[in-house]
């Protein structure tokens, strides 16, 4: 950090005073603006713009006291906002403020990350903000409390809380003028229920929490609908029985999403069968010359071609050996010819590699292709490889001794 700044020009340095002074000299001298400016040192277009503030009456500089002129601090781009009443207090607040946080702290020091925050605490306090956001709380509004005043608050109410009674006019009925003293003829003796009219029954108390409830919370946790996790107690990870389930849970995992991986972007097409012209000596049986063509729709001929041809001895592979792996999408089975990187339990870091042309010849591509292969996956052991010829183009070819004819190796 820069301790000593040298300035390299003199912008900004004319105090107000001398500014005043200048600009009095001009009004009231009957000094020339270029005159002025000589005198007090100090820009003449600068001189000029207040001269014309000053006769326009945006600045009174009788009256006005230095901090309520604007844009007459020492850098001219700022305008003050405080009075130097308020700054000051604001300032003795911030103090406060920063002593607090260095005794809450000790041995560390104020960065920029906490100026934000101390100046939060110390401008409520400066500028009366703190009452403002009390009167809310005090009263009850913001956060909400029902019970912030006391019966005793309404004391003074009590006399005028008398209950309203509304008078009903009663109906007059009018008098029978002629009144029957006849007796009642005596009849079969029944019981008749006298029909009342209802009585205009007062509602009960609704109480605003009916009409707007409190809001409920949310459930504390969401619950997947695809995936739960299996409940278990609070263990050790580092003992070996814990370890080693946690390896045979985790090999499995790997063993899981790569078979349900989609590992090639397999054709759905089925290949062109080519019917394969031999020649066949006459002399021959007819039932040596028959030619045995495998043309099915069947899902199983499709999986299961050509594996019967090889003899499988996959428990001698290891780094570095080259494999042919089978990869099934829907209908079709296709091959890929790969090196083996790494192995890993029942998994196989296999680099493929890409066929050249029809026969037997396997280039590694510029981009590696790498992918995760599970043992139930490798069809065969393949030899080892020859390379074919002597310049270093030619040395990346290749030739397997096999005959991969029966197979759709890409």
């Amino acid at each position: 950090m820069v301790r000593n700044r040298k300035r390299k020009t003199n912008i900004g340095l004319t105090s107000p005073n001398t500014m005043m002074l200048a600009v009095r000299s001009v009004l009231n001298g009957g000094w020339s603006v270029k005159r002025a400016a000589n005198e007090f040192h100090i820009a003449r277009t600068t001189l000029s713009r207040y001269v014309e503030k000053c006769r326009d009456k945006e600045i009174d500089w009788d009256s006005a006291l230095l901090f309520e002129i604007p844009r007459m601090q020492p850098k001219y781009n700022c305008r003050q906002v405080f009075t130097v009443d308020e700054e000051r207090l604001l300032s003795d607040y911030l103090k406060d403020c920063a002593r607090a946080w260095l005794v809450s702290n000790p041995g560390k020091r104020i960065s920029i990350y906490e100026i934000s925050q101390l100046f939060g605490s110390a401008y409520p306090l400066a500028f009366s903000t703190k009452n403002i956001l009390s009167g809310f709380s005090a009263t009850g509004i913001f956060p909400f409390n029902k019970h912030i005043f006391q019966d005793a608050d309404f004391a003074a109410a009590d006399v005028t809380d008398v209950i309203q009674t509304s008078t009903e006019t009663e109906k007059q009925t009018p008098e029978n003028r002629f009144v029957h003293n006849s007796s009642p003829i005596p009849g079969p003796s029944s019981f008749i229920p006298e029909h009342k009219t209802p009585e205009k029954s007062c509602g009960a108390n609704i109480s605003p929490y009916v009409i707007k409830p409190l809001p409920k919370a949310g459930a504390s946790r969401v619950e997947s609908k695809t995936t739960k996790r299996k409940k278990k107690s609070s263990t050790i990870l580092t003992t070996t029985p814990n370890v080693e389930e946690l390896k045979q849970f985790f090999s499995l995992n790997i063993n899981r999403k790569s078979l349900e991986k989609v590992k090639k972007n397999v054709s759905l097409k089925r290949p062109k069968k080519t019917k394969v012209a031999e020649n066949i000596d006459s002399d021959e049986n007819d039932s040596e010359t028959e030619i045995i063509l495998q043309d099915s729709d069947d899902d199983q001929d499709w999986y299961e071609e050509g594996e019967q041809d090889i003899n499988l001895n996959i428990s001698e592979v290891k780094e570095h050996s080259f494999i042919l792996v089978k990869y099934v999408a829907k209908k079709v089975a296709k091959y890929f010819v790969g090196q083996i990187e790494k192995i890993e339990g029942i998994n196989f870091y296999v680099s493929f590699m890409k066929r050249k042309g029809s026969g037997n010849t396997f280039i590694f591509p510029g981009r590696v292709d790498l992918d995760i292969v599970s043992k139930a996956d490798v069809i065969a052991h393949l030899p080892d490889p020859q390379k074919s010829g002597s310049t270093a183009r030619a040395q990346e070819h290749y030739v397997f001794c096999v005959d991969l004819s029966t197979y759709n190796v890409e």
